[in-house]
């Protein structure tokens, strides 16, 4: 008998909540005990019973807490901040990178004019170039690479 009750309560929470968690609608629900003495929740009332209406109020939405001592503001105007710093950072690179490419391509031409004007030869084999370029340095050998 106590196995029996707590199967009906287990139901009916069971089917509230879901009918509580549904879609605020207006919808309406019945209840009745059918043959085996079970009580039945139904959207839809029983033919040829007295079905009770069962009134279904939406559950209230709880507004969003923080937890306290949390500042989220604060966190994201934090980030955005950092995120523009990476982005700063990132343009400056990619600056030094293009200037630092620009440094080479004029280091190139200037060695390939001067290899005109003495050489005359070979001038757009970039091994030349590289070599011509460690014979200017102190301290390098023409056959190696740094």
């Amino acid at each position: 008998m106590l196995e029996r009750r707590l199967r009906h309560a287990a139901i009916a929470a069971a089917v509230l909540g879901i009918i509580g968690s549904a879609p605020a609608r207006a919808q309406q629900v019945y209840t009745y005990v059918d043959e085996k003495g079970n009580v039945v929740y139904s959207q839809t009332p029983p033919p040829g019973r007295d079905a009770g209406k069962v009134k279904v109020t939406p559950p209230a939405r709880a507004a969003v807490q923080r937890p306290p001592g949390r500042d989220y503001e604060a966190e994201v105007i934090r980030r955005q901040r950092a995120e523009d710093r990476r982005r700063e950072m990132e343009a400056q690179r990619d600056e030094q990178r293009q200037q630092m490419e620009e440094a080479r391509k004029k280091r190139v031409a200037e060695l390939e004019a001067r290899c005109i004007r003495d050489r005359g030869t070979d001038c757009r084999n970039p091994e030349t170039l590289r070599r011509m370029e460690a014979e200017e340095r102190p301290g390098t050998f023409p056959g190696r690479r740094r």
